[in-house]
């Protein structure tokens, strides 16, 4: 009876086992696509960016998550880059004066 009960709790274990060496690559992927669903933002692809590498070098199992997770990532970084210097730019040169008058 107790061979049989740990067997079962080995078994139950192995799955739950396996989900947690992949747990900072699949936050730095699900990271990645929250940041296009949400827009673009600097902090959460960084912080993305940063859990796909410690995942590259911690988690061997989460390899492609964690490879996702990055490229992910830094899309969106970037794309964030882009969005605030162009924001940066328009309001910089011509619309200063509109949206603070003296």
């Amino acid at each position: 009876m107790s061979t049989s009960t740990m067997s079962n709790g080995s078994s139950s274990a192995a799955p739950a086992q396996g989900l947690r060496s992949k747990a900072i690559g699949l936050a730095s992927f699900v990271t990645g696509i929250v940041s296009f669903l949400a827009g673009f933002t600097l902090l959460v692809p960084l912080a993305g960016l940063i859990a796909g590498f410690i995942a590259l070098r911690r988690e061997p199992a989460s390899k492609k998550f964690a490879t996702w997770g990055i490229i992910l990532n830094a899309v969106a970084l970037v794309g964030g880059a882009i969005v605030a210097i162009g924001f940066i730019v328009v309001f910089w040169g011509s619309g200063l004066e509109a949206v603070f008058p003296n």
